[in-house]
């Protein structure tokens, strides 16, 4: 299109037209926040397999044994009267002082049949054990024991009987045992038998052996009586 006539000079000149603002675009700021460096991660220790600090049946057994037979000794002495003063009493101190005298002697006595029982019998504490719980409700037989000459072997004998006792209840139970024993005899005595053979074998010297051997198979002169006036004809 053309553009309109224009007549300056007739017409006023138009208004000025102001050019629109542009508007301006704020920048926008980026703000950069420093990052911490990363922790690394710690590794965790492998935790321990658990460990088995249960205490054997046997050891807390003894140790209750240990601190019983530590009470009543404890009890024991507590019942026990003062000795008397030497210069108050002095009958009464020798006396007493001879009485536990006997008592230390009887427990050092007691003490080495123990352990010459031991020695002997490699069950003893075993067979003690029926023992001592036949005499809590026996309290009559603790003194047969020790009234006996040697209590230690008096009451392992004792032990013996109670444990036969309670394996009679059992029928199966004792023959078998019975059984065991006696082929357990017989076997030990055939042992001992062919030992003994052995060892008689072993004695005889191989020289004798040999003498013994060509002295069968030499052929000995025939010195009867027929044979001599034989050769002197």
């Amino acid at each position: 299109m053309s553009e309109p006539d224009y007549d300056f000079l007739q017409n006023e000149a138009p208004e000025e037209v102001a050019p629109e603002p542009i508007p301006e675009v704020a920048e926008e700021v980026v703000e950069t926040v420093d990052k911490p460096p990363e922790t690394p991660a710690i590794a965790e220790p492998t935790p321990a397999p658990p460990v088995d600090d249960r205490v054997p049946l046997a050891a807390l057994k003894a140790e209750r044994d240990k601190r019983q037979k530590l009470e009543r000794e404890m009890a024991a002495l507590r019942q026990q009267p003062m000795p008397p003063a030497f210069h108050e009493q002095p009958e009464q101190y020798v006396q007493q002082t001879i009485q536990q005298v006997r008592q230390d002697m009887t427990q050092t006595m007691y003490a080495a049949l123990e352990d010459q029982a031991r020695e002997t019998y490699p069950d003893y504490d075993e067979v003690f054990e029926e023992v001592q719980a036949y005499a809590e409700e026996n309290h009559s037989v603790i003194p047969q024991i020790f009234n006996s000459p040697n209590p230690a072997k008096a009451a392992y004998k004792l032990g013996k009987q109670l444990r036969e006792l309670k394996q009679m209840q059992d029928p199966d139970a004792y023959r078998s045992k019975i059984e065991a024993e006696v082929r357990a005899k017989i076997e030990k005595e055939y042992a001992d038998k062919e030992a003994a053979k052995q060892k008689a074998a072993d004695a005889v010297p191989p020289d004798l052996t040999a003498v013994r051997a060509s002295k069968d198979s030499e052929v000995l002169p025939d010195d009867s009586l027929d044979s001599i006036l034989r050769s002197k004809r």
